[in-house]
């Protein structure tokens, strides 16, 4: 079975746990040199040109930006995931959009697309962890 290709922008969806609330983070959208976002764009050759930008908060109406954050809260609760997440999707020129996959453990690396998020909403890689730890300590 072969998927067919959505084309369409690439976005990604950060969510977090605070101890008070599950926080959805402002909303990245990759832009690619290539039409398609790979290892090779993602992690270039240092002596190569960024093979993607990203734009956080991506830039898109506040109809969609609400429909695609309820969204990937339903579907973070749903699958069960604590602690942390990142859901990417692609957002279709009709403003539809289709969830790709969740990565239930995104890379808290400095330039990676969960804390590029995180930066934008001003929360560093140490406030990320005590959250964690306070989760997982206080689990029900």
């Amino acid at each position: 079975f072969i998927e067919k290709f959505i084309s369409g922008r690439d976005l990604t969806v950060s969510i977090l746990d605070l101890p008070s609330q599950t926080l959805v983070l402002p909303i990245l959208e990759i832009v690619c040199r290539e039409n398609i976002y790979s290892i090779k764009n993602k992690y270039p050759d240092p002596n190569d040109e960024p093979g993607a930008c990203y734009i956080v908060p991506a830039k898109i109406g506040l109809n969609v930006k609400r429909a695609i954050t309820k969204s990937a809260l339903d579907i973070y609760h749903k699958v069960g995931c604590q602690g942390l997440a990142r859901l990417d999707l692609r957002l279709v020129v009709d403003h539809s959009f289709y969830f790709l996959e969740i990565n239930t453990l995104p890379s808290l690396k400095k330039h990676s697309n969960f804390m590029l998020c995180a930066t934008a909403k001003q929360l560093d890689s140490e406030i990320i962890i005590l959250a964690l730890l306070y989760n997982a300590l206080n689990k029900k």
